[in-house]
């Protein structure tokens, strides 16, 4: 049964069921296409599926552009800006910024009053939006799909009266605004972490209480790599891990494939191993799994010396600026290897195995916190979720509009 189907005040429309009192009407009777070009002296955005409008000179990757600013298109703050290929995933946003962007996308701005454009926004990133606009986008494949303006106009939206629009966005803001703070906490946390290990694990600073000086070690004298081979067999189902699975400079473990159809190439791992991406060293893909797997050959195994160094400040040690630095001294091939001659050479410091010990606690406490403030984070970002799509499809309604009467302006079209 679909949701709110034969529900008490509500209707049968054409994007589902919901509130009496909402309207649901076709885009092209609320949007008007603008193909206004621009002016000179206007900062150049793209459109992004994460950011939404993003200065081309801030976009990670930069696309080059022979286009001037007056063979582009303009837009006003007000005015929607999207990505034709990408609208179905959420590259959309609703401008704040005079500015220009390429004439391969798409601008449009509400024509109507009985609109609140922020709404209208979170439409479109909701599940029950996107699925409309991917209905109505078309190609062969997905790669190739596009929503030209004139499919826009035919994609059906829910239309709230005009206050409960407004106080639907407003809630869904102040989500928006507890994500934001604690993105910012935590990447405030996170850099706060970073410094503190840089300086302890160079012994720039030291912890209280221990005065002994570092020895000086090369890095083959304190771990090896492993030689431990996996052999495959059909009863036994491990996890496998590719570069592509380690999450860049978090040790996170995003995935994994089966080992049952990987080849004996592949080298085994305990858990509790370190591991370190080899192929792209800059890109920093560390891990230690709590779990037995296999791993790329792109991947190094690394086993401690526990004679002279701990796993847990070993795995530390891999993630600073020096351990990094020297693994980017790579192999002369095509594409950029750390070479372990080269690494294994290479001079760090090494204190007694008691303040090891010390400064993993340490940098374990403060990664600790940071992980605290993530499952707040997605938390709040599940809550976000959900009340996006229950908000703009009417299923969870605001108690101050449950009695609210319909209005004559938002009437709309029934299936």
């Amino acid at each position: 049964m679909q949701k709110n189907e034969n529900r008490h005040g509500y209707k049968k429309t054409k994007i589902g069921w919901i509130p009496e009192e909402w309207g649901c009407v076709p885009l092209g009777e609320v949007f008007s296409e603008r193909r206004t070009r621009g002016e000179p002296g206007l900062h150049v955005f793209s459109v992004t599926q994460d950011r939404g409008l993003v200065r081309r000179d801030r976009v990670d990757r930069r696309v080059a552009s022979t286009l001037t600013s007056e063979e582009c298109l303009l837009v006003e703050p007000g005015d929607f800006a999207y990505n034709m290929m990408r609208m179905w995933q959420g590259a959309v946003d609703l401008c704040t910024e005079r500015g220009v962007v390429s004439p391969a996308y798409v601008v449009c701005r509400p024509r109507i009053t009985s609109v609140f454009p922020p709404f209208m926004f979170r439409y479109f990133k909701s599940p029950m939006g996107l699925y409309k606009l991917w209905s109505y986008s078309y190609g062969l494949t997905n790669d190739r799909l596009r929503l030209y303006f004139k499919d826009f106009c035919h994609v059906p939206a829910p239309l709230p009266p005009l206050p409960e629009q407004e106080a639907i966005a407003g809630v869904l803001q102040c989500w928006d605004k507890a994500i934001r703070g604690y993105e910012k906490k935590i990447e405030k946390k996170r850099n706060v972490k970073k410094g503190l290990m840089q300086r302890l694990l160079s012994g720039e600073q030291c912890l209280a209480g221990f005065a002994e000086e570092w020895k000086e070690v090369r890095l083959g004298e304190i771990c090896s790599l492993s030689k431990e081979k996996y052999q495959p067999n059909e009863q036994e189902d491990m996890k496998c891990l590719e570069l592509e699975h380690i999450e860049k400079g978090t040790g996170r473990i995003i995935g994994y494939t089966s080992s049952l159809a990987q080849s004996s190439t592949k080298t085994h791992f305990k858990p509790g191993t370190i591991l370190f991406g080899k192929l792209r060293p800059y890109l920093q893909k560390f891990a230690r799994p709590r779990f037995a797997g296999v791993c790329s050959t792109e991947i190094w195994v690394l086993l401690p010396n526990e004679r002279e160094v701990s796993g847990d400040f070993l795995f530390w040690l891999v993630q600073t600026e020096r351990f990094n630095a020297a693994a980017s001294v790579t192999s002369g091939s095509k594409m950029p290897r750390a070479d372990w001659r080269h690494l294994s050479s290479c001079i760090f410091g090494l204190p007694t195995s008691s303040e090891q010990q010390a400064i993993a606690s340490l940098l374990s406490a403060a990664e600790a916190e940071i992980n605290a403030l993530e499952r707040k984070l997605a938390i709040l970002r599940d809550q976000r979720r959900f009340l996006l799509n229950s908000l703009v499809t009417g299923s969870l309604r605001l108690s101050q509009f449950t009695g609210t009467k319909k209005p004559d302006d938002t009437k709309g079209d029934t299936e």
